[in-house]
């Protein structure tokens, strides 16, 4: 098993051996400062029947991890995440919507006000039904965004790390999704991992376990 295998495969033991949660139980989240892994049903790594990570995500500013994770659950409102920007575009595109470039541009023609209450709720019932989630702390700044990019970067650069034909981010309108089995864009080419930087966030997950 190379390395970069080996990376991969422990990262997914320790966030499958986390509490998970789902959407409902976010607010039980007992820091406020740290990074999110998300899952996704039908979803598993390796065919090895663990969960695999479909999402990764932090906050920038002190104490919002609570707040960004209820801007993709909670509030319906896709120019607050774009992870609910990305479900909306394969949710529409899925259905061959004429909606899909008005939501695309983010424009607000009053006569689809309508069209777009009910997008959100799309997609507000896709990711309550289908997401779950478990999340560790980072108190630094610095170091979420730099966990952030080198978790993304070494799932995506693991050969094994693929979706399986039926995920549902393959009607992803975005390249970068649909080839890389993560509702991302930023981040897939960084730096992996370092050895030291493995070993740290392993003590970190193996904290939470």
């Amino acid at each position: 098993m190379g390395l970069q295998t080996h990376y991969c495969h422990i990262l997914h033991i320790l966030f499958n051996k986390m509490r998970i949660y789902n959407p409902n139980e976010i607010s039980q989240i007992n820091f406020s400062n740290g990074i999110y892994i998300m899952f996704e049903d039908g979803e598993y790594y390796n065919n090895r029947g663990i969960r695999r990570v479909v999402r990764v995500g932090t906050h920038t500013k002190k104490d919002r991890l609570i707040k960004r994770l209820n801007d993709h659950f909670i509030h319906k409102n896709e120019d607050g995440s774009i992870f609910r920007k990305n479900m909306g575009k394969a949710i529409l595109n899925k259905d061959n919507d004429s909606y899909l470039p008005i939501w695309i541009k983010n424009t607000r023609p009053k006569e689809y006000l309508i069209k777009k209450k009910s997008t959100e709720d799309a997609v507000s019932d896709y990711l309550y039904k289908h997401i779950t989630l478990t999340a560790f702390p980072v108190d630094s700044r610095a170091d979420r965004l730099r966990y952030e990019t080198a978790i993304i970067a070494t799932l995506n650069k693991e050969n094994a790390f693929r979706p399986s034909n039926n995920w549902f981010g393959r009607y992803s309108t975005e390249l970068k999704i649909r080839n890389s089995g993560l509702w991302l864009k930023n981040g897939l080419n960084g730096d992996v991992l370092t050895p030291s930087e493995f070993n740290s966030l392993c003590n970190i997950l193996r904290n939470q376990i």
